[in-house]
């Protein structure tokens, strides 16, 4: 067995033939396992993606404050998200109970997500800007500790489920399905927040009042789904009393985790992905309430609504073409046209974004949708693929280090845009005093150009990337080999 702190060493270069895996009966996850993972999904996406579609909205447009402020709060929350993550993996890779090492904190994680969601609420607007902005940040730094006892235990669960790389991502399918209908309600919350019922004594709307009872609502539909994979059984190809005795310190586990080439390359098109991401989204939300809206927040949030809800449909019907192509064709072809996409859906805003016709701006993100969708369904399965031939080199199964870490570096990626994103808005001119009113026009014109280009070179680079992703088919067929091999010999040492 190799000595755990020894250096990975890549792997060749594998031919551009795809070796196509049959999966075995006895790796296949059962269906209403897959379902259980899938709907753990449903709890996930809505607690980390719901106050993506409410903080703008609420904290920017009603209370003023500026978008440079709120990138850097994100910063100040990524790194905190980072510290708990890198903790809760490390452990639960520790954790040894009757129920498994992920299960108890899931258990206990669904609980404090769901009842903590509406307290990010619970301030008055007459409050000063200075005030609100602690606790909003003070608050989300709370709901980042529960979120993570329940998440990192939960991304490990599809990594440990099978041993099969085809079937974890057929696995994953499941989540991507689940996560795209909890899209399609997100992208209702603002319009949710402005009906009539949530209105305050003089008869206007108070979205401040109706963002909290709306997380009321989604706490409970967070701790039935949350509460779901714990249904799933865990799978190893190695048995955790074969695993080295000697425990690894927290900083002795991240070095040996940054030893994985294909690990570093995974983190670096991610972190390349959701910047480029983050920057469309973000300019996407003021040109779109600027320019083709001209400002009318109720008419923007109807066709946030409705934009969502086609992207639902359209997406769910890009997870199984994506998961044809990643099984067919290898899972670096899949991420490569689902990039190419996403650079198309930057360089047609400058067309598509117009006043005249403001359905046609609801183009671009329909054609990234499919893509960006399964995109979640390819990426976790090569985590898992790193993990395996992480198992094979150091004889540790280190699924919560690796979740961890890569969770930590997927928000700093998220903040870092957002960083950039704050400024460039402001750097562009936009003036967060005029609360909702119009921008002047050559702010708005300034807008429309950066987001046609910044997103597209970002989605260029991590082409160029993910192109050097070493674990390739044949590669990963190499390794389950390999570990099945090692699996048989634990089963039977005396054969």
């Amino acid at each position: 067995m190799s000595n755990p702190t020894s250096q990975h060493s890549p792997p060749s270069r594998a031919p551009a033939a795809v070796v196509r895996e049959v999966i075995p009966e006895n790796e296949k996850v059962p269906f209403k396992e897959k379902l259980a993972y899938g709907f753990g999904g449903l709890a996930g996406g809505i607690d980390a993606h719901a106050e993506k579609f409410i903080l703008n909205p609420i904290f920017v447009v009603t209370c003023g404050i500026s978008p440079a402020i709120m990138s850097a709060c994100a910063v100040i929350l990524s790194v905190w998200s980072g510290v708990c993550d890198m903790i809760m993996g490390y452990l639960s890779d520790k954790t040894r109970t009757r129920w498994g090492r992920r299960k108890p904190y899931m258990f206990a994680g669904a609980f404090l997500m769901a009842a903590w969601g509406p307290v990010l609420f619970l301030f008055d607007q007459s409050w000063p800007t200075s005030w609100i902005i602690a606790w909003m940040v003070g608050a989300s730094a709370v709901a980042l500790v529960f979120f993570a006892i329940w998440n990192i235990p939960y991304q490990c669960v599809l990594l440990e489920c099978t041993t099969n790389s085809t079937e974890r991502t057929n696995v994953a399918t499941w989540r991507a399905y689940t996560g795209t209908l909890a899209g399609l309600g997100m992208s209702w919350l603002w319009w949710l927040t402005q009906r009539p019922i949530f209105n305050d004594v003089s008869g206007q709307p108070d979205v401040i009042r109706g963002a909290f009872w709306v997380f009321v609502g989604l706490g409970v539909i967070v701790l039935g789904f949350g509460l779901m994979p714990l249904f799933v059984k865990e799978r190893t190809s190695v048995s955790s009393k074969n695993e080295p005795a000697t425990e690894l310190t927290l900083r002795e586990n991240l070095k040996l985790t940054f030893q994985s080439r294909a690990f570093v390359i995974l983190i670096v098109f991610t972190f390349l992905l959701m910047l480029a991401t983050a920057v469309k989204g973000g300019l996407e939300f003021y040109t779109r309430l600027n320019y083709v809206f001209r400002g009318d927040t109720q008419l923007a949030a109807t066709y946030t609504g409705i934009g969502g809800t086609l992207s639902t449909c359209i997406g769910l019907a890009g997870i199984p073409l994506f998961q044809y192509l990643a099984n067919r064709y290898g899972k670096i072809f899949a991420v490569k046209v689902i990039m190419a996409s996403g650079f198309l859906s930057s360089i047609s805003t400058i067309v598509l974004y117009t006043p005249s016709y403001p359905f046609l701006s609801l183009i671009p993100s329909l054609l990234v949708v499919p893509g960006m969708n399964a995109i979640w369904v390819i990426i976790p399965s090569m985590k898992g693929d790193c993990v395996d031939e992480d198992l094979l080199l150091t004889g540790r199964r280190r699924s919560g280090s690796f979740e961890s870490t890569f969770s930590w570096t997927l928000r700093l990626s998220v903040s870092l845009a957002t960083l950039i994103s704050g400024p460039l808005v402001v750097l562009v001119g936009y003036d967060a005093n005029l609360k909702g009113a119009l921008q002047p026009e050559p702010v708005i014109q300034n807008m429309r150009i950066v987001l046609a280009i910044a997103p597209a070179l970002i989605m260029g680079l991590a082409i160029w990337i993910i192109h050097k992703y070493p674990l390739t088919s044949q590669r990963i067929a190499e390794m389950k080999s390999e570990l099945d091999q090692r699996r048989a010999i634990e089963a039977n040492p005396t054969a």
